[in-house]
């Protein structure tokens, strides 16, 4: 007699693919959101001005906080270069206090020369990025997604570190 349970097993279990696939995805998703939301409720604690604005910045330097070989690995979430390359900083919070500093020193006193413009102007004015047209719209995409999907006042996740 013929064992016909491998096939049939196989066949239910590729019904049942596209589910897993889509479990795995839906988690993957909602761990970026915790990533994200712990990120902007630091930058929030951090006092750092314009936070949305920052947030899409870290998104785009940092592949939604997930990539694997960029200045992430050197816990830089803003893509902060010298000329030898990254800044590399002991840990996030190390990151976060730099970019305190950064804004305190280049754009505080920048934008109060320029009370008219706004934080993408001053982007501009440090060429933050090569191809500033394209990571302004970039950035400009992602803070609408950010003020409509993230929010530390409301956040579940309140207290707990990016670390």
């Amino acid at each position: 007699m013929k064992n016909i349970f491998p096939k049939v097993f196989i066949k239910h279990m590729l019904c049942f693919l596209p589910l897993l696939i889509i479990g795995i995805s839906a988690a993957g998703q909602q761990n970026r959101m915790v990533k994200v939301q712990q990120l902007y409720d630091s930058l929030k604690s951090y006092q750092i001005t314009n936070p949305e604005t920052v947030l899409a910045t870290a998104i785009v330097e940092t592949g939604w906080l997930e990539c694997k070989d960029c200045s992430l690995t050197m816990n830089n979430l803003f893509g902060f270069r010298l000329d030898s390359g990254y800044i590399g900083f002991a840990s996030y919070s190390d990151c976060l206090a730099y970019m305190k500093k950064w804004q305190k020193a280049f754009y505080i006193p920048w934008k109060a020369k320029h009370p008219d413009a706004n934080y993408y102007d001053f982007l501009v004015y440090v060429n933050y990025a090569q191809n500033m047209p394209d990571y302004i719209k970039s950035i400009q995409s992602l803070e609408r997604w950010i003020l409509l999907n993230v929010d530390a006042n409301k956040s579940e996740l309140a207290g707990l570190s990016f670390e």
